[in-house]
């Protein structure tokens, strides 16, 4: 079942629009763990209710972003699309942040369900992904989901006071 502003793809997971009511203590601590936000831009600031309301608002024209949420009304996590409309190419990013459900295949199945909202609901020709170099459980969820390495920015971002590549993933929607 879909709807513009829910998704039920899969039997374990369902997509649905993010609101205030997923701005919880639990999910503003996900935001502020080091371990979570690791491979994230989110790593260099602290978040709080201001922030995420703010980040919400300055992405709510170009995107879509989702709460992912378990069959038990459980939040665990965030898929976003970022969709360019001129060059019709959506760039996913996510997170889960209960660190309960990493490594059970729940990434995976959010972006497979974005993918078949995107096909759905939009006319994107692309999905793209960047992540960095060492985030190994990220490259493997996208060359499992047949994405292609399509290149990447050198020495792209600053972790741990080294340089670490941007690798850029890309598959075709149609």
């Amino acid at each position: 079942m879909m709807t513009n502003r829910t998704i039920k793809y899969t039997n374990r997971i369902t997509l649905k629009i993010f609101t205030k009511k997923y701005i919880t203590n639990e999910y503003i601590s996900w935001l502020n763990d080091a371990e979570v936000v690791k491979y994230s831009e989110l790593r260099h600031v602290k978040q709080d209710y201001k922030t995420i309301l703010a980040y919400i608002d300055s992405i709510k024209d170009e995107s879509r972003m989702f709460a992912i949420i378990l069959d038990n009304d459980k939040h665990i996590g965030n898929i976003t699309l970022r969709m360019d409309r001129f060059n019709l190419n959506a760039d996913v990013s996510i997170m889960i942040g209960n660190k309960v459900f990493w490594g059970c295949g729940l990434a995976k199945e959010a972006i497979i369900a974005s993918i078949y909202w995107l096909r759905k609901n939009t006319n994107m020709m692309y999905i793209i992904a960047g992540t960095m170099q060492n985030n190994e459980a990220m490259k493997r969820t996208f060359e499992s989901l047949d994405f292609e390495y399509s290149g990447h920015r050198k020495q792209y971002f600053k972790k741990d006071n080294n340089r670490v590549d941007m690798l850029f993933y890309s598959k075709l929607l149609t």
